[in-house]
């Protein structure tokens, strides 16, 4: 149980900057479209990249409260290879997006992040959640 000391709070801390960079992009999703877009870019367009942007993290803000529910219910708090795995993926997806909001980014880069920062994550945490209900280790 020695890992329990650095992986927990690692992993709330993550979780939560993940979700607050979520939000603030979601919140400021008009100049993050229009920061990927080309001047020249068509009324049209920007709203198909808004659109698609505003449900890409929206649904990643879902699977993050989501994640953070079952691990402060304590269903993985101590699983130290899903720990290592999520702290990974959210703290590359936090870096990614902060170099979103940084600089200038291409649009489809989104859609990466957004795969590798939420969907392995949730994915990880459900198996994990699925093996404890058919297993009965509460």
């Amino acid at each position: 149980m020695y890992y329990a000391s650095e992986l927990i709070p690692a992993k709330f801390l993550v979780l939560v900057a993940h979700f607050t960079i979520c939000v603030l992009l979601l919140w400021n999703s008009p100049q993050s479209v229009k920061a990927c877009l080309t001047q020249e870019a068509s009324e049209e367009v920007f709203r198909i990249h808004h659109t698609q942007l505003v449900v890409g993290l929206s649904v990643s803000v879902g699977m993050i409260c989501f994640e953070l529910f079952i691990f402060l219910i304590g269903l993985t708090m101590f699983h130290p290879t899903s720990a290592l795995l999520s702290i990974g993926c959210h703290a590359s997806a936090c870096f990614l997006l902060s170099y979103i909001v940084l600089d200038g980014w291409q649009c489809g880069w989104f859609w990466w992040i957004f795969t590798f920062g939420s969907v392995v994550p949730i994915l990880n945490d459900s198996c994990i959640l699925v093996d404890i209900i058919i297993n009965k280790k509460y």
